[in-house]
């Protein structure tokens, strides 16, 4: 037992927390975006904008809003799996003293791909529109969720031990 599934633990723990981290992120920009008189609809509005282009920007709720959330979601969920893949290779223990720091730097990285080269690319509207500040603060809050992974991947191992099952036949002597 264990073999197989170890070695998806730490990338499906880090799915968990990178979905986890992205829904905060999502709130926290909507919360920011209502405390400057705007919609908590713009944040995903913004995004949506990968896909419907300049038009979904709006400051109110619209349908295409649903298609930047679920974008964020994927994407950051994708990126907490990576994550978790490198957990898997780095770390042994399931409290690192540095892993809130390492969540945190690999927030900042991700924000720096995403504004920096990935949506000047494909939508730079986005980068002219998006809020600076609360956009760093919540891919912080993001890291600081993924840093929650090894204990993620620690209590699924804890299940998994509780709920196994030895194969039919198997007699332990």
């Amino acid at each position: 037992m264990g073999d197989e599934q170890a070695k998806y633990r730490f990338p499906l723990a880090g799915l968990q927390a990178g979905v986890l981290g992205v829904l905060v992120m999502v709130a926290w920009l909507a919360l920011a975006s209502v405390a400057t008189g705007r919609s908590a609809w713009l944040p995903a509005n913004l995004f949506a904008m990968l896909f419907h282009g300049p038009k979904a920007y709006r400051n109110f709720y619209h349908r295409d809003a649903w298609s930047g959330l679920a974008f964020l979601i994927v994407a950051y969920g994708l990126a907490g799996a990576a994550w978790g893949q490198l957990l898997a290779v780095f770390v042994r223990t399931e409290r690192s003293g540095f892993l809130r720091l390492y969540g945190v730097l690999a927030g900042l990285i991700v924000y720096t791909v995403v504004f920096g080269m990935l949506v000047k690319a494909r939508a730079p509207l986005i980068g002219i529109y998006a809020p600076d500040l609360p956009m760093r603060v919540g891919h912080i809050l993001w890291g600081l969720a993924l840093a929650k992974t090894p204990q993620y991947a620690y209590q699924m191992a804890k299940q998994e031990a509780q709920h196994y099952q030895p194969p039919a036949g198997f007699d332990s002597v």
